[in-house]
């Protein structure tokens, strides 16, 4: 009788070598499996739970938030310093242009920036480095496009007003560009995203509101714009923080993730949809 045939080609993992024959009777010695480790980047508890956080990481995404606000604001005052108050004065028709232009250059860079630090801070959370750049940048064209029509109606009614649309524009492109980089980072929290991003708006909101409700003539005005650049990115990155950080308490002190668990129906739904789909695919073919 001739040998059973042996397969031409083994796996060479010493996890899956074969297991010398035991006599019967005798139990055979369980052979298990490498286990995948979590690496020292992502542990266990980061991808199963909500994004980890602490005061420590709070203060030096606040103190990043910071110094690129100040950066923008920098553009701010060189700008209001050379030619800003200048085309007030002598060309009051192109004013409006020129500072929407000074504040999408100014925000941009600032919102830029600030990605860059907390990816820095955030290693772990914030890796889709290229497509969150992309996406905040596309953000804030279509965000330019749709205010510079603000900023010349403001220019033409009540040219001393004109710096709140300015306001308005740093505010809403801060918002914008918190909710694209937290969802594109974490999509499993985009809830988580939402609420923070909002609570950061609010504050920044209500503090810029406080903050110019009596103010003057826009002479003066213009040079408190180096201000709200760096108010607004200091106060919506820290609230937007500080909500997820006490998201995070939350869940170490209780264990429960209700947001998590929201993300976590839906896949299985989704899950179970498209087992649906496949088997009856198969069943018609």
């Amino acid at each position: 009788m001739n040998a059973p045939e042996t397969p031409n080609s083994l796996p060479t993992d010493p996890a899956y070598a074969p297991v010398a024959s035991t006599p019967v009777g005798t139990a055979a010695p369980v052979v298990s499996a490498p286990v995948e480790e979590p690496s020292e980047e992502a542990t266990a508890e980061d991808l199963l739970g909500p994004p980890k956080i602490d005061f420590v990481s709070v203060g030096l995404s606040t103190l990043g938030s910071l110094v690129s606000g100040f950066v923008g604001g920098v553009i701010i005052l060189i700008s209001t310093i050379l030619f800003l108050k200048t085309a007030k004065i002598a060309s009051p028709g192109i004013f409006p242009y020129v500072l929407a232009l000074v504040a999408f250059l100014a925000i941009v860079l600032s919102s830029y920036l600030s990605l860059f630090m907390n990816s820095l801070v955030f290693p772990n959370k914030y890796k889709e480095g290229l497509a969150t750049f992309g996406q905040t940048f596309a953000f804030s064209i279509l965000l330019f496009i749709l205010v510079v029509p603000l900023y010349v109606y403001m220019g033409a009614s009540n040219i001393d007003r004109i710096v709140f649309v300015f306001v308005i524009h740093v505010l809403l492109n801060s918002l914008g560009v918190a909710l694209i980089s937290e969802i594109l980072s974490n999509y499993r929290y985009a809830v988580l995203a939402v609420y923070s991003s909002f609570a950061g708006f609010f504050i920044a909101t209500a503090a810029s509101v406080v903050f110019f409700q009596n103010s003057g003539e826009t002479d003066t005005m213009i040079y408190s714009l180096v201000g709200v650049i760096v108010v607004a990115n200091v106060l919506m990155t820290f609230f937007r923080l500080l909500t997820e950080l006490t998201y995070y308490k939350f869940y170490a002190l209780t264990g429960l993730d209700p947001l998590g668990d929201i993300y976590s129906r839906i896949e299985r739904e989704d899950l179970d949809s498209v087992r649906r789909a496949e088997q009856e695919l198969v069943r018609f073919q």
